[in-house]
């Protein structure tokens, strides 16, 4: 129990140190616009490889690679497949994932706690009703999960498989760093934070000889919840609880970092709607528990271990939430109730000391599609200015326009403005 709560502490405070309690760190990345999180999620990937690859050579450690999830459908991978997409779109509508949620309770973002509820429902829905489904497919089909690297899809060894892997996770990270935008709300480089990550996978690996992963702790639940329903029978309580623990250790240790360092937190959170976050943490448990493992499970150790699975889980992950891109601008707005009904076009001026890109970033996932432009770019905003916005097409200017400003007051309070520090001019 110590080893588990040491490594789960260490994983939950390298997550809050690079930022991921703030869910504009998943939603950028899904839109390409911020490449933080897969910087980060790279380095973690390269560290955790070479630390297992000597613990491995010492004989410390021996981890199987990930095995394949068969539905018996159309590969023997489309259970990572239709996984990953799942996932991939409970990231998009819920700003997380199974593991970064809980560096999001640890800094009190609400969204955090709706993807949690909706994680639980997920993890109540997979150990209930869909794992049956799935073991029945598969024993209909006589699909069975087997392990395989990478390596022997390819014709390479490990070795030089391995070596593959750390150039392009090294070249990757190179190019992003060099020529795209630093993140805007994290305290440390994408890098940086991806090390840090690896340090937690080094510490897992010496104490619990075996590597991170988050997302079976929903199915853990699950199985705790029917267990109950079903009358609580102590010759049948569910005997696995480890990864529970290990969640909950992992909030533990972003809650405790961030009271060292509470400046790791500092600044306004996107806060997804309650109704996407959870419908996202539903599909992200279910697509996960589906796929065999999450972005810390398969994107970080399964690769790491040149699982075959793993780069199939991430791969399709990522592409099924590109349409999060224009998704998560169009769907919510047909989600989330908004107040606007014409095309209208208002300035705003900021007259307080807060500078617009904090507004812009309070406001856009709650009104994605209304700023147009702020009067300077994005990060070089300066500390007052005007800032522009429009609705659809309709008569109705004045009541668009005052039902604007409205929304905006009522969104900026969450980075400090004042109503009277925001005035509109028509």
């Amino acid at each position: 129990m110590a080893a588990t709560a040491i490594s789960g502490a260490a994983f939950g405070a390298a997550m809050m140190a690079a930022g991921f309690h703030q869910p504009s760190v998943v939603i950028s990345q899904l839109r390409f616009e911020n490449w933080h999180m897969f910087q980060t999620f790279l380095a973690a990937t390269a560290t955790s490889a070479a630390i297992y690859a000597v613990a491995e050579r010492l004989g410390y450690a021996k981890i199987s690679p990930r095995n394949s999830s068969p539905l018996g459908l159309f590969s023997s991978y489309d259970g990572n497949i239709i996984g990953g997409g799942l996932l991939g779109a409970g990231m998009a509508l819920s700003g997380s994932c199974p593991g970064t949620l809980y560096a999001q309770l640890a800094a009190g973002v609400r969204s955090g706690f709706h993807a949690l509820d909706g994680a639980i429902i997920g993890g109540v829905l997979w150990s209930g009703l869909v794992s049956k489904l799935v073991k029945r497919r598969r024993e209909k089909m006589g699909a069975k999960p087997e392990p395989a690297v990478v390596g022997e899809q390819l014709g390479l060894s490990n070795g030089t498989t391995l070596l593959l892997l750390e150039a392009v996770c090294v070249a990757v990270v190179a190019a992003t760093v060099l020529y795209t935008p630093a993140s805007p709300t994290a305290k440390i480089p994408g890098a940086l934070g991806g090390l840090l990550i690896g340090g937690a996978q080094l510490v897992s690996i010496l104490t619990r000889r075996t590597m991170v992963g988050i997302s079976g702790s929903y199915e853990e639940v699950g199985n705790f919840f029917w267990w109950l329903v079903r009358g609580a029978d102590p010759n049948a309580k569910p005997s696995s609880y480890q990864n529970i623990l290990f969640a909950s250790w992992v909030a533990a240790g972003a809650w405790g970092l961030l009271r060292l360092v509470p400046g790791l937190a500092s600044g306004p959170a996107y806060e997804m709607s309650p109704l996407l976050a959870v419908s996202g943490g539903v599909l992200m448990a279910v697509g996960s528990r589906m796929a065999g493992g999450c972005t810390s499970g398969h994107g970080i150790s399964g690769i790491s271990l040149l699982s075959a699975s793993s780069i199939v889980t991430i791969m399709t992950l990522q592409h099924k939430s590109i349409p999060s891109r224009y998704g998560n601008k169009v769907l919510p707005y047909f989600l989330i109730p908004h107040p606007f009904f014409a095309v209208t076009s208002t300035s705003i001026f900021i007259s307080s000391f807060i500078s617009a890109d904090w507004i812009i970033m309070a406001a856009g996932l709650t009104s994605p599609n209304h700023f147009l432009n702020t009067g300077q770019v994005l990060g070089k905003s300066s500390r007052s200015g005007k800032m522009y916005w429009t609705r659809t097409t309709s008569v109705m200017q004045e009541p668009a326009s005052v039902n604007a400003l409205s929304t905006l007051r009522r969104v900026c309070s969450a980075c400090s403005a004042t109503l009277s520090d925001i005035s509109p001019v028509w």
